[in-house]
């Protein structure tokens, strides 16, 4: 009897290392998924503040082009002014 239930716990406990392995190959596949995960993430985080750098800097652009329309604007104004002037 004492054989039998050698035998049987030997079994058992050759049946489980396959089991053990895969929970292991599993585990470690998890692992390096959780890993590529964290890169993307991360990918995605600097994606996401280069587009706000970039709308920033749209809006430095734009910012800057009003004024120098509103300079060439003025320097407009300025040439008539002066023109009329000479003219009158």
């Amino acid at each position: 009897e004492a054989l039998l239930k050698e035998a049987v716990a030997a079994a058992v406990a050759a049946a489980l290392v396959p089991e053990h392995e895969k929970y292991k190959a599993l585990q470690t596949e998890i692992r390096a998924m959780q890993q590529q995960l964290k890169e993307k993430d991360e990918e995605i985080q600097r994606g996401m503040q280069e587009i706000e750098r970039g709308k920033r800097e749209i809006d430095r652009c734009k910012r800057e082009i009003e004024s120098c329309k509103q300079s060439a604007a003025e320097a407009a104004a300025e040439a008539q002014n002066a023109h009329s002037a000479e003219m009158a």
